[in-house]
């Protein structure tokens, strides 16, 4: 978890200049009738490297659960392998992916 940790902090880093690198433009004006523009676009660039971390950080720890569902040896591992790929299509990887570090690995990490 502390990778995971990890890589959402760097994707967070780097997503959060964008709003500096965008808001001057509003002060010198593409528009001057409308002064809040670069303050307008660097928030919606802020706002869509959010969005893309965030994808990228559940795709991610996606990965890593199937990487360890893979590794690890427990009964029911050809089910969880099976739900773990065909979620991918249905968009619910990060449901499952969390599901699974739920119901199997924290757990047997506990023991």
């Amino acid at each position: 978890m502390t990778r995971l940790r990890n890589i959402l902090i760097a994707a967070a880093v780097v997503a959060c200049p964008t709003v500096v690198f965008a808001a001057p433009y509003g002060s010198y004006g593409y528009d001057p009738g409308f002064p809040w523009l670069g303050l307008l676009i660097g928030w919606m660039m802020f706002m869509i490297g959010l969005m893309l971390a965030i994808v990228v950080g559940f795709f991610v720890f996606w990965v890593m659960m199937l990487v360890d569902c893979v590794q690890r040896d427990f009964p029911d591992r050809a089910l969880w392998l099976i739900i773990l790929i065909v979620s991918v299509p249905f968009g619910l990887h990060w449901l499952t992916g969390l599901l699974y570090y739920l119901l199997v690995k924290r757990p047997a990490e506990r023991r």
